[in-house]
């Protein structure tokens, strides 16, 4: 989600867009060319990176921002996502943690624009997502900071274990096809869990 250096460089990766991944490398080759001509998909992946140029620019040096990497195709568990990479350098008069606070949470666990579709999520989801959504950092006394985005999870409460992931809702958008995408993401947890017979 974010990186910041002791340097004062300021790096954050969206990730929109995604297929499947599996052991058919003619396969994955095809579903990666399908990502990359998705007009749903690329929309999805240019909304995220704009919102990501925004954010940095109101915590980054003028003229600092810089896309490194735009639309690439990564790999990530079960999935392949388009990826970008923009850059910046934090302002002196700010720090890690003020970054944070701006980029935070992610565009692809809420949505753009962001107030508005964090307000539907609290008018239309049952309760707090606790840590879905969040994230797990790394941070030093220098001011590096390391912030990655808990989407993929598996949660567990009491007796109860349940699975979470997402996918981006736009309005090109097909529902069986986002269903679809949100149990490709889901494989990349879903098979390292072991029922627990001890209670039965």
């Amino acid at each position: 989600m974010l990186h910041v250096g002791r340097d004062g460089r300021l790096v954050t990766q969206p990730l929109a867009g995604t297929r499947k991944l599996g052991g058919d490398h003619e396969e994955n080759a095809r579903l990666r060319r399908e990502l990359l001509c998705d007009s749903k998909e690329v929309h999805e992946h240019a909304v995220s990176v704009r919102l990501a140029c925004e954010e940095l620019g109101a915590v980054c040096d003028a003229g600092s921002v810089v896309v490194e990497d735009f639309m690439s195709v990564k790999e990530r568990g079960s999935v392949q996502h388009l990826a970008s990479q923009v850059a910046g350098r934090l302002r002196n008069d700010l720090c890690s943690w003020q970054a944070f606070g701006v980029l935070f949470p992610a565009v692809t666990a809420t949505g753009a624009p962001k107030s508005a579709a964090l307000a539907a999520l609290l008018r239309h989801e049952e309760g707090p997502r606790g840590l879905y959504g969040g994230a797990i950092l790394a941070v030093d006394a220098d001011g590096d900071l390391d912030a990655a985005l808990v989407l993929r999870s598996v949660l567990r409460r009491a007796d109860r274990t349940w699975l979470r992931a997402g996918a981006g809702i736009t309005r090109h958008s097909v529902p069986e096809r986002e269903y679809e995408e949100t149990c490709e993401k889901l494989r990349s947890v879903a098979p390292y869990l072991i029922e627990d017979n001890a209670s039965a």
